[in-house]
């Protein structure tokens, strides 16, 4: 069986009309009496979700069941006439399970996410606030957004790896200028002092940035000409950062950082500058990069909550971004991708109120 939904997450009961069918996966409606109908191009009717389920009230009373709805996420749809240039349109309730980009009285149903063919495409819905509106017990909304755009600030991964390379370049710079083997002097002028292991953006830009002041004074003496203060000679090359402005982003710390490590390697490995034949202290910290981790702050939002997030756009960044799993911590949301998402991922997410262990 093809896909038919995904990212499908949160479902709210309605109850159903009298005599109302409606199928697995069709568009689900209220009337104006305030019961779950099938889709259709109607006036007076008011979209509310995806049936998560089929139910057949043939017989029944006005609110005699009640039927499990998604409220947000993705649903492949046929249409006729499809082009690229539609994503990101609204498209229409037609029927009960089909739309279209236009409609006599315009059940607005979601917008287009993706174009897969001329005449299918997956379409993004949400409908969470009608939580509030149904109200029968659900877990209060603690935030919501949508859309919400990922940008390169909220890229974890790319946090902690500069966070691990800052460190790693903090001990082997460290443990270099201190070496008077090496040198003809110990560099105790130019020392870290007492560095703790970063463990935030804010801490590591502050370690980055002390690195490129202390590393440029080292790599200073050894590119003069002559009357060396801790250098045994001027350096074969030389080893200078391509910039030591500093840095107030994630985006200049991952240049800077990596840009230090290449620095810094080529200068330990100079044996010109230094009284040694092989390098000594090499910073073997893998490169900080951009990974599939993302986090943003949320305010309000407690560990024991609930998330629910949809892709809304993967963007041009090619993610694979099925199957994403979601974590939630105080004052923050966090996504794991199956690669990094780049800058044009759109999401949207609800966080409902959960109940503390």
């Amino acid at each position: 069986m093809s896909l038919t939904r995904k990212n499908a997450f949160v479902k709210i009961k309605f109850p159903m009309a009298a005599d109302a069918v409606i199928a697995r996966d069709g568009w689900v409606c209220i009337n104006e009496g305030g019961f779950a109908v099938p889709g259709a191009d109607t006036a007076g009717l008011k979209f509310v979700g995806v049936a998560a389920q089929g139910m057949d009230n043939t017989g029944g009373t006005d609110g005699g069941m009640r039927i499990y709805v998604y409220v947000m996420g993705q649903f492949k749809r046929t249409m006729a006439g499809l082009v690229s240039g539609d994503l990101g349109s609204p498209v229409y309730a037609t029927g009960a399970a089909s739309c279209d980009k236009t409609s006599s009285n315009n059940i607005g149903v979601g917008t287009i996410t993706q174009v897969v063919s001329a005449t299918l495409a997956w379409i993004y819905v949400q409908q969470v606030e009608v939580i509030q509106v149904q109200g029968q017990g659900q877990s209060d909304i603690v935030a919501k957004q949508d859309p919400y755009t990922i940008t390169r600030a909220d890229n974890w991964s790319a946090v902690t790896s500069a966070c691990e390379l800052a460190y790693g370049m903090a001990i082997a710079y460290g443990a270099h200028i201190e070496d008077a083997n090496i040198h003809d002097t110990a560099d105790m002028d130019n020392g870290l002092g007492v560095v703790n292991a970063p463990t935030d953006l804010a801490s590591m830009l502050a370690l980055v940035n002390l690195l490129t002041t202390k590393y440029s004074a080292h790599e200073a003496d050894a590119a003069k000409n002559s009357a060396w203060a801790y250098h045994h000679a001027k350096e074969a090359q030389t080893h200078a950062l391509q910039a030591v402005t500093e840095v107030t982003t994630l985006i200049g710390a991952l240049a800077r950082i990596n840009d230090i490590k290449v620095a810094f390697n080529t200068h330990d490995a100079d044996n010109t500058a230094h009284n040694e034949t092989d390098p000594t202290h090499q910073c073997n910290t893998s490169n900080a990069a951009w990974g599939a981790i993302v986090r943003f702050a949320v305010r309000g939002v407690a560990a024991t909550d609930e998330v629910f997030v949809t892709v809304r756009t993967a963007g041009v960044s090619g993610a694979i971004l099925d199957g994403t799993s979601v974590f939630v911590d105080t004052g923050l949301i966090g996504m794991i991708f199956d690669k990094d998402p780049g800058t044009d991922t759109e999401i949207g997410y609800v966080v409902l109120k959960g109940q503390p262990a």
